[in-house]
């Protein structure tokens, strides 16, 4: 039984809100692994943002690459993991890149997160997956 999702439902799993998991690597010690916000367009690829002077943005610079993990904990049980290389980093425009995700994520707080994107300087890291890993448990139920 293949429980694989074909490319339109893993499209359609990543258009869903839900919140990533994000796992890059560092020299020495485990990957970093912590849960954020991310976009995906299939023609793009799928972009996450983060604080310049943070933790992930350090390791991004230096590892090039990520995987991220999307998942439906609810039964039947679903995910999506993704990884690849880094093909764009750079300055977040709020406008452009924070008020989309927010309005998904913080309908209620968009303006916040402009304004502390304004604040807090941030770059937006879009990767374009070359490995994909997909299950959806509902597949068993429908065969």
């Amino acid at each position: 039984m293949n429980l694989k999702m074909n490319d339109e439902e893993r499209d359609a799993f990543l258009a869903e809100t839900r919140i990533a998991i994000i796992c890059i690597e560092r020299k020495e010690r485990p990957p970093l692994a912590v849960p954020i916000w991310y976009s995906y367009d299939p023609a793009v690829g799928i972009s996450v943002s983060t604080q310049n002077d943070s933790l992930k943005a350090k390791l991004l610079k230096a590892a090039g690459r990520f995987t991220i993990i999307v998942q439906e904990e609810e039964r039947p049980h679903r995910y999506v993991s993704a990884e690849g290389p880094i093909v764009d980093f750079r300055a977040v425009d709020p406008e452009k890149d924070i008020r989309p995700m927010a309005e998904v994520y913080a309908p209620e707080e968009v303006e916040m997160y402009i304004q502390a994107s304004s604040q807090f300087p941030s770059s937006l890291i879009v990767m374009k997956p070359d490995t994909w890993r997909t299950m959806d448990q509902s597949k068993v139920t429908k065969a």
